[in-house]
């Protein structure tokens, strides 16, 4: 309760303020690409990166991070009900996603399991990057899909002189959702202080019809119908943050709580709470007169818990501790090289207690040396990367692991409007300790899972083609890509059955196979007039188990997208329409996955005051259409919401 009025009365500050604005449309503040540390824009990179932020994000936050991401080509929502979900990069999950925030790894539990919540809420985010390529090689080993960075501004890192903030609330029909959040930024030029506060209510969850899919069983109301049971959510959190400006950097500090309760549609009677306190340390300093003109430094310390409640008693506490920091040196250009070296550790401790310990505890330390270089000469720039680390897992069993990653990228300019990127990578990453030693009930996938103290490192190696044409406010971007794994650690059904207590549950045993990841995205943005623009997305996706022949579980189908944006003034509007095709290409066990049709609408108002305030409107689902996520691993028992109505307020200043 003292957490929603913080929330309320800084949202009047922020929706309220003394200071005019006068703008035509309300735009939020952007910021540079944080996920590339040569401080370059994103058009200059190598890596292919796609990046929300400002007033685009702003209209896309949804209730999770993954949700948010959703309308990037490549990414998909692996959700475990309406207020769970992780991101999946082009077929790719678990450690092979890296998920920061800003530029440290987010220790949570999101990994082991697909009923565990990211502990990041889009409601405070003001940047979110997707990175791919060498720049990934900074942030962690074998992350083979990529890296999301959450950029949340809670360590201000600029001079601001006064107060700056922004605000927004919001109801959501089809769950009955009420969010809130604000964020200020106060400062006297050298020292800046970073407040936020949000808080999210969801009931549960409305439906087309049944929550049952009919592959699973007919007229099954057992997770209900007309509405999903037990996908209720209350998520709360904030943050206070400060830093001392100077004229060549900056040093700050921040602590943040986020905490969330929420039920998993899979156990109608579970309800899982989690907590997350993070203290955070970053620095950099720049201009420096020396060889290594750049330093930077960034550390966090996670205390992360969370306990799976049945019936109001507590099965299972999940607790992941941990350190985690990286420590930066930009070199001035050299013989053409620009660049940086770099030096990363982790040390974390997981613990579980309960009935459904199924992954023992643990302690696992990485320690990683890595650089960056890139190379100009005519049209080309050549970006090169590599990292190379040491893990070692303190468990059942004492276990080493080194790990080498390389990458290589080549930008060619061809003219102001074309141009080609090519990134080829090898990358390995060591097992973590829940695959190698993993044994017990995990009730939520109703599996007995077994992990593998065989398993050595995951090796993959993969190419990445991107060409772009940009020629103004006009782009298209096509991207094609292969990577073929080695030895690829999945989770597979043993076709053994193990007895409980007198309960029967399917084996699944972690192994590796060979494996390969092949697609194609596609992207465009036209402006037809300066009033009226239109959008098309495609992507597609294979992943097959090479040892087999059959196809990977949990792969998103082919989708087409198309959209329309008109604005003028005060006012926009716009119409989306995606198409899922069904997904038939299963893996062993997997039910197929149904065509849909997601028709969705936006509009936006800017307030005829002198305050920067926006209205806005989203409709979701508008054919209220079963939609089922090929992705999500319930998706036979947890669909997508049904037709919904979502009301909006905010402003920034």
């Amino acid at each position: 309760m003292k957490l929603k009025k913080i929330t309320c009365a800084l949202f009047f500050m922020v929706t309220f303020p003394v200071v005019a604005a006068d703008k035509s449309i309300l735009t939020l503040p952007t910021t540079a690409v944080t996920g590339n540390p040569l401080g370059v824009g994103s058009d200059q990179m190598v890596v292919p990166i796609s990046i929300l932020n400002g007033r685009e994000l702003s209209l896309k936050r949804e209730n999770t991070l993954a949700e948010t991401l959703n309308s990037i080509p490549g990414v998909s929502n692996s959700s475990f009900g309406s207020s769970i979900g992780r991101p999946m990069i082009r077929g790719m999950d678990s450690d092979r996603i890296k998920i920061l925030q800003n530029g440290v790894n987010n220790l949570d539990a999101s990994n082991l399991s697909f009923d565990h919540g990211v502990s990041i809420d889009p409601l405070i985010i003001e940047q979110i990057e997707l990175i791919r390529g060498p720049s990934a090689l900074l942030y962690g080993n074998g992350v083979s899909g990529g890296v999301i960075n959450a950029v949340d501004h809670r360590i201000p890192k600029e001079a601001l002189s006064g107060i700056t903030g922004r605000a927004e609330s919001r109801y959501e029909s089809v769950n009955r959702g009420k969010s809130n959040a604000a964020v200020i930024d106060l400062g006297t030029s050298s020292f800046v202080i970073h407040i936020d506060a949000y808080n999210r209510n969801t009931e549960n969850l409305s439906i087309p019809d049944y929550a049952v899919s009919k592959y699973l069983g007919v007229n099954d109301v057992s997770h209900g119908k007309g509405t999903l049971l037990n996908s209720s959510s209350n998520t709360y959190g904030g943050a206070i943050g400060a830093s001392i400006i100077f004229d060549n950097g900056y040093a700050g500090l921040s602590f943040s709580n986020h905490n969330s309760n929420y039920g998993s549609p899979k156990e109608d009677t579970v309800r899982l709470d989690m907590e997350s306190n993070r203290l955070d340390f970053s620095s950099e300093v720049k201009e420096l007169p020396s060889f290594f003109n750049r330093i930077k430094v960034r550390m966090s310390n996670t205390d992360y818990q969370h306990s799976e409640i049945d019936s109001g008693v507590i099965q299972t506490t999940f607790k992941n501790t941990g350190t985690e920091g990286s420590f930066e040196l930009g070199h001035k250009e050299l013989f053409g090289l620009n660049g940086l070296v770099g030096f990363a550790f982790d040390n974390s401790q997981f613990k579980s207690i309960g009935n459904e310990s199924f992954a023992p505890n643990a302690q696992t330390i990485s320690q990683s040396v890595y650089m960056l270089e890139t190379y100009k000469f005519n049209q080309h720039k050549i970006s090169f990367a590599l990292r190379r680390a040491e893990h070692q897992i303190d468990s059942i069993q004492n276990k080493d692991f080194s790990t080498n990653n390389a990458s290589i990228g080549d930008e060619y300019v061809l003219n102001d409007v074309w141009a080609v990127k090519t990134n080829i990578n090898h990358l390995e990453r060591a097992p973590s300790y829940y695959e190698l030693f993993a044994d017990g009930v995990h009730a939520a996938t109703g599996q007995y899972i077994v992990g593998s103290t065989s398993i050595k490192n995951e090796i993959s190696n993969g190419i990445d083609f991107n060409i772009k044409r940009k020629d103004n406010k006009n782009t298209t971007s096509v991207s094609a890509y292969y990577n073929y794994f080695n030895s690829y650690i999945g989770l597979f059904n043993s076709g053994n059955i193990r007895n409980v207590n007198g309960i029967n549950w399917d084996e699944a045993i972690f192994k590796s196979v060979k494996a390969s990841f092949k697609g194609i995205e596609l992207e465009s943005k036209q402006f037809i007039s300066d009033n009226l623009s239109a959008t098309f997305r495609s992507e597609y996706v294979i992943a097959k188990n090479e040892d087999t022949g059959s196809y990977l579980p949990r792969i998103a189908p082919l989708k087409i997208g198309v959209g329309s944006t008109y604005q003028k003034e005060r006012y926009s509007l716009n119409i989306n329409l995606l198409h899922a095709f069904a997904q038939n290409k299963l893996s062993a066990n997997e039910l197929k996955t149904d065509a849909y049709t997601n028709l969705s609408l936006l509009g936006t108002y800017q307030l005829p005051i002198k305050y920067n305030v926006e209205l806005f409107t989203k409709a979701n689902n508008l054919l209220n259409e079963d939609i089922r996520d090929a992705t999500s691993y319930i998706k036979d028992i947890a669909p997508q919401g049904g037709r919904s109505i979502m009301f909006g307020l905010r402003g920034d200043f």
